[in-house]
């Protein structure tokens, strides 16, 4: 998976990308090979004074058209990749929990078709 990153000016992000990448590539598992896929990975400081959620990381992950976005605002860069590494894990997981189902749905369909002979 290629992440195409925007630091705004942060540091102490750049030094994240190899962990960024090693976090985000653990969600592989759910994208097979033949899709494309566009990801966008974003961190910033959204305040200027240095206590509380200060650090922010929001990744846009598009997979064959389809955009999954999530975002967290932690006390620090590491904190806030984590977070959203689980939420896009959650998201992706219900997706294909989703696309499963409708498969048996449909494969259920079909199976009661053929049995009746084609009539309904």
């Amino acid at each position: 998976m290629n992440i195409n990153f925007n630091y705004n000016n942060q540091a102490e992000a750049q030094a994240l990308t190899a962990i960024t990448e090693q976090k985000l590539g653990s969600l592989q598992k759910f994208i097979s090979a033949d899709k494309s896929v566009i990801c966008d990975a974003e961190f910033d400081k959204v305040a200027a004074n240095n206590k509380g959620s200060i650090f922010h990381f929001a990744v846009n992950l598009q997979i064959e058209g389809e955009m999954h976005r999530a975002e967290a605002t932690e006390e620090s860069f590491e904190a806030a990749v984590d977070e959203v590494r689980d939420e896009l894990d959650k998201k992706l997981r219900r997706n294909k929990s989703k696309k499963d189902t409708l498969g048996k749905k449909a494969g259920r369909a079909l199976k009661r078709l053929i049995a009746r002979g084609g009539r309904d």
